[in-house]
């Protein structure tokens, strides 16, 4: 086979991109971030984030007459801080998340694409003090949540729990993790995440769902004293935290039924009745005092038509008066013991709520 020979002036231009120097392609936009302060060892300035190589940042500075600077790589160690604000849009995610009613589809899918784009434009800086990018992944968790999509929630969070260096967001994460666990009914898993968790209490509305989780995974698996301990943290310690108290109430009726504590149930019962009247837990009362009507009247608490019977019996609110309905202290979480002569069979006169968050 003959050689190809190229045309002279072909040649030139073939020898000419050879001995050419290599240009870097310009960084992906997508790594662009700022202008931020940033803090280093030895100054305070602003800059834009260019790229990451490593543990190599590469950055320019801005001087105050807007000049910009070149690129200059700093050394990861070096940056001290970034003060970086979150995004506005932030603002309504968080909004969005604790409302008690879901928001329009349309949002949601608006809110899921700026997170995305924020997450990718922040991964490569997560490990840089100041960066925001675990907040970002924390709230996408929760878009997930409002989506009902629990599995890729809990993939999410789990994301957050296992990075290096640790996230500020695990602990919190862990029990988003438990939460979800128990509304996909593992209710094993729910307690294994939640049982003896840190209580977050800068967030009472986190904090409820937890403990409305744990309760519903132990009745769930007939640990009906673990149950009510949960259910009944949230009617003494937290009762206006949006319908703690009345949905709590709701619940601790079965657990009652279950351990023939027909005293307690009985107080319950009334209490609903008293406090909320017209309620969805009002009418989980009713469907347990028709069920348990046989059982509370050889108990001498109730006829046909729901008065009571005995004069004796306590007249007070449920709200831990009595040894029966005491909450526990409300900075522990309880055990996995079960009460040996518990009824274990399923309780089906419950009621169903929006989830939590």
């Amino acid at each position: 086979m003959k050689p190809i020979r190229l045309p002279a002036s072909a040649a030139v231009l073939v020898l000419a991109a050879l001995l050419a120097p290599v240009v870097a392609a310009p960084p992906a936009a997508a790594q662009q971030l700022g202008p931020y302060e940033v803090q280093t060892k030895g100054a305070s300035f602003n800059a834009k984030f260019i790229k990451r190589e490593k543990d190599t940042v590469w950055l320019r500075r801005i001087a105050p007459d807007g000049t910009i600077g070149p690129q200059v790589g700093y050394e990861k160690a070096d940056i001290e801080n970034v003060a970086m604000p979150p995004p506005a849009f932030f603002s309504n995610v968080y909004a969005m998340v604790a409302s008690p009613t879901p928001p329009p589809a349309s949002s949601l899918i608006r809110a899921d694409k700026a997170i995305d784009a924020f997450i990718d434009t922040t991964r490569p800086y997560r490990d840089l003090p100041g960066i925001i990018c675990d907040e970002a992944i924390f709230l996408k968790g929760q878009l997930l949540d409002l989506q009902r999509k629990y599995d890729d929630a809990i993939a999410t969070y789990e994301s957050l729990r296992s990075m290096n260096p640790p996230s500020p967001f695990a602990t919190n994460a862990l029990v988003r993790v438990g939460i979800d666990y128990q509304r996909t009914t593992n209710s094993l898993e729910a307690i294994s995440c939640l049982s003896g968790v840190l209580l977050p209490e800068d967030d009472e509305n986190l904090l409820s769902a937890l403990l409305f989780a744990l309760g519903d995974a132990f009745a769930d698996v007939g640990n009906y004293d673990n149950a009510l301990q949960s259910y009944l943290t949230l009617v003494v310690f937290y009762p206006y935290v949006r319908d703690n108290e009345p949905r709590a109430l709701a619940k601790v009726l079965p657990c009652y039924a279950a351990l023939k504590e027909w005293e307690p149930l009985y107080r319950a019962i009334q209490d609903i009745h008293a406090t909320y009247p017209g309620t969805p837990a009002a009418a989980v009362a009713d469907a347990i005092a028709k069920k348990y009507a046989k059982e509370l009247g050889e108990a001498g608490l109730l006829v046909a038509d729901g008065e009571r019977v005995v004069e004796d019996a306590a007249d007070g609110p449920l709200k831990g008066t009595t040894a029966a309905t005491e909450a526990p202290e409300h900075t522990q979480l309880p055990g996995a013991s079960a009460r040996p002569d518990a009824d274990i069979s399923p309780i089906a006169d419950t009621v169903t709520y929006p989830d939590e968050l």
